[in-house]
């Protein structure tokens, strides 16, 4: 069996993907997801969702119109994307 995580459906979601044991924070990840959604980073037509189902967390890329699912989006992939562009456009210090 896969790692688990022993806090409920609002705590910590556990990276699966990886075979890692560290926690996601799902509210780490509905704001990565907010923000990219403001830039259009799936396309004019599409937009990104975040569902939370028991300790599983999921992104889709859906079509505005359709509400197809075109595309779904790792949770610790999108975090690294949403990292490597923002560390592009902050300013160094």
């Amino acid at each position: 069996m896969g790692p688990s995580s022993s806090t409920g459906p609002v705590g910590p979601v556990v990276n699966h993907s990886a075979g890692e044991s560290a926690p996601l924070e799902p509210k780490a990840v509905a704001e990565a997801v907010a923000k990219l959604n403001s830039t259009n980073f799936a396309g004019p037509d599409n937009e990104m969702v975040v569902t939370i189902s028991g300790h599983r967390l999921t992104i889709q890329v859906v079509n505005r119109e359709t509400r197809e699912i075109v595309e779904q989006i790792s949770p610790p992939s999108l975090l690294r994307t949403y990292r490597r562009l923002t560390a592009y456009s902050e300013p160094n210090q």
